[in-house]
């Protein structure tokens, strides 16, 4: 869904898309997990150049589930990436321009930490980030907070 909504930007800016899609099943809140993968496909394409690449993978690996959203974009250096995940943070005058209130990634760690699941992001040589999210995957052992 995610994709899709974000289809005639893509073609708009030309980027190619790579997809992996296996099955990575979670349990949670279907609306806070999609607004999670939307925000991040979002930035994705947000924050990238003309013809640039955006590429979605999914998949688990033991008692996880994970989604890799990564992009060709602006030069991020990696000890500048724990502020991005900071309210109202972009994160490079290149960004400050860019349309977004900039919770992006704070909203996506808020919706990871609510699931019991972590977020990681790489800064990518010659530019743009990796962001990978694990959640414990359905049915396994790991359970999801369920409250105070």
């Amino acid at each position: 869904n995610a994709l899709s909504a974000v289809r005639r930007e893509v073609e708009r800016i030309g980027l190619r898309v790579e997809t992996d899609l296996a099955p990575a099943p979670v349990v949670g809140d279907p609306g806070l997990l999609d607004r999670l993968a939307g925000n991040l496909i979002e930035n994705a394409v947000r924050y990238n150049h003309l013809h640039g690449r955006l590429w979605v993978r999914t998949g688990t690996e033991g008692e996880h589930s994970w989604l890799v959203v990564g992009n060709t974009g602006f030069e991020v250096d990696q000890a500048d990436v724990p502020g991005l995940f900071e309210p109202f943070r972009r994160g490079g005058r290149e960004r400050t321009g860019a349309r977004g209130s900039g919770l992006g990634l704070s909203i996506v760690r808020a919706v990871c930490g609510a699931h019991g699941g972590r977020v990681r992001v790489v800064a990518q040589n010659g530019g743009g980030l990796e962001v990978t999210v694990t959640l414990p995957r359905a049915g396994s052992a790991e359970r999801v907070p369920t409250g105070p």
